[in-house]
């Protein structure tokens, strides 16, 4: 079999000569250390940064050093966002579309029916798709809405203006729609769609928003598609991963390791589509050995390889940090270990069961705003009930109601809304609400606090404790600082935030200077995770860690 045999006969059901090994993205960082020099014939040039669609994500000069099936070509839609150079790298920053005043930003959308647009992904495949599998790259909706947005905008729209957020999908899908209709025209072999949905934990939205707001966009751009589509997520999708099997894709890629189990997706849908993914990008392949990752390479082959349905990848791409050396092993392992023939695993036979229902965990009814009086146990109630059921527009009310009858600012905030936030929390934890949903209980207790400062016995400087919170230094993600922000300061919490990008220098000058109780790091790389150990490292040489909790957060750690 060619390589282009070999994907596509995996993705039919069928089982190949040796496993398949795609990627979507491998950086020219990467391809310079596996070549031993950066004069490429054929350079990537995918950057976060899209002025105009048509990038090239996977070179065919890989092809000359490893035993990677696929060539890679991008046709998505512009994202309508701030970037900053980091490393060399555009990196998104902010959302640009933030009233229906900016939907006027979705007016630059390239005239998907240039054909100008398509020559170079002709001229592209027509120059070196040889035998590989070429996989083109397209977003049916979900992630330019929320990038062009901003994530934190786009959760709290999906409650706040629900027609704002599908007017903003379906611009983007409808062009992606008619760029699928042209793209086909060319000798492409199959789709590739990376629309993230899923966080760390759960996916972004709940299932019910995910079927509400995505499912009909990518739907839409799906149906549209007559060659295989392998559909892409970071983070936890299990509790949508039924809805993204019905859409009719092929392949589900890339079960990011800790959020998700590929060896029990692999069980539960192997029979029904492919499975892609998933060597670790938090630590094999960019912190790990040579040896660590031939024996990662092997296992996964060994649990998911039997009976088919299964295509080798990383837990994502191949970006700039990944360690050249660790890919050349993984290519290695793949060719000892992958092959139908000889490997032991092919004389396993294919462990698939039926998917179990799940159960879903029982949240403790709250005693919280138990001890009241009975006469204030109302006003309390109302509160809380507000705050844990996102019931907007109603808390300012609620608030001098509670005042009105005599209530203490101090009662209101601990017993009607810090309490509150406790459940918010843990109903979050276990998967019973998501981040919009979060985010709004916050912001309606972050209103209700600023409603009640006028009225505190002690000022409205009191708080439960100062927390200092950064994006350590060469590292421009957010979203996840941003959300715990929110978290602190509805929990009453007094938050300092230094921002993103932020030097271990910088940091200890401002705790010097505001003196928090704990000290919050956020990372989403692997290489910026190492930073936080140079903060707490400084932290202790200059004699300020025994008195400084530091809390770390992000995908790296978590």
């Amino acid at each position: 079999m060619n390589s282009r045999e070999r994907v596509l006969s995996v993705l039919k059901g069928e089982l190949p000569d040796r496993l398949p090994w795609i990627e979507n993205f491998v950086s020219n960082e990467v391809m310079a250390g596996l070549l031993g020099h950066d004069n490429f014939d054929v350079p990537c040039t995918y950057s976060q940064k899209i002025d105009f669609p048509g990038m090239i994500r996977v070179s065919p000069d890989l092809r000359k050093v490893i035993p990677i099936d696929n060539i890679s070509y991008d046709l998505v839609p512009p994202r309508f966002a701030k970037t900053e150079k980091l490393g060399g790298h555009d990196n998104i920053t902010e959302g640009l579309i933030k009233t229906r005043n900016d939907l006027k930003l979705l007016d630059n959308l390239p005239d998907p029916d240039d054909e100008a647009m398509y020559r170079p992904a002709e001229d592209f495949l027509k120059r070196h798709k040889d035998d590989s599998a070429a996989i083109i790259t397209v977003r049916s909706g979900p992630s330019n809405t929320y990038l062009s947005m901003g994530i934190d905008h786009f959760c709290t729209s999906i409650m706040t203006d629900p027609e704002f957020v599908q007017e903003i999908l379906w611009r983007f899908s409808n062009w992606t729609k008619q760029v699928v209709k042209n793209v086909q025209e060319l000798p492409f072999d199959l789709f590739f769609t990376p629309d993230d949905i899923g966080f760390g934990a759960a996916p972004m939205i709940s299932p019910k928003h995910f079927r509400e707001f995505c499912v009909p966009v990518m739907k839409n751009v799906f149906d549209e598609i007559k060659l295989p589509i392998i559909y892409h997520s970071d983070g936890n999708i299990m509790p949508i991963m039924d809805d993204i099997i019905a859409l009719g894709v092929d392949g589900v890629a890339n079960m990011e390791p800790g959020p998700m189990d590929i060896v029990d997706v692999k069980q539960k849908y192997g029979s029904q589509i492919t499975i892609v993914g998933n060597i670790d990008l938090h630590y094999t392949l960019t912190e790990g050995t040579v040896e660590e990752t031939r024996q990662e390479v092997k296992e996964r082959i060994q649990a998911l390889a039997p009976g088919g349905h299964y295509i080798l990848a990383s837990a994502n791409s191949l970006p700039n940090y990944v360690k050249p050396e660790n890919v050349r092993a993984m290519g290695e392992a793949l060719l000892e270990y992958g092959d139908y023939s000889t490997g032991d695993f092919a004389k396993l036979p294919a462990q698939i069961v039926q998917k179990q229902p799940e159960t879903k965990k029982s949240i403790p009814e709250s005693d919280s705003a138990t001890g009241v009086a009975n006469l204030d146990k109302t006003h309390i109630d109302k509160i809380y009930s507000a705050i844990v059921s996102q019931e907007r527009g109603i808390i300012d009310v609620l608030i001098q109601e509670a005042i009105d009858s005599g209530l203490p600012a101090e009662t209101i905030i601990n017993d009607g809304m810090i309490s509150a936030m406790d459940e918010v929390g843990q109903k979050f934890s276990t998967n019973e609400i998501f981040v919009p949903e979060m985010l709004i209980s916050a912001l309606i207790m972050k209103e209700g606090i600023n409603l009640l400062k006028p009225f505190m016995k002690n000022g409205p400087s009191q708080s439960r404790g100062k927390i200092m919170i950064a994006t350590v230094k060469g590292d421009l993600h957010d979203i996840g600082k941003n959300i715990v922000t929110i978290m602190f300061e509805s929990g009453g919490f007094e938050v300092i935030d230094l921002g993103i990008n932020i030097d271990c220098q910088e940091i200890l000058a401002k705790v010097k200077e505001h003196n928090p109780d704990v000290l919050a790091l956020s990372a989403l790389l692997t290489t910026t995770m190492a930073e936080m150990k140079i903060v707490i490292e400084a932290l202790n040489e200059a004699g300020m860690k025994d008195d400084l909790p530091v809390l770390l957060g992000g995908a790296p750690v978590s």
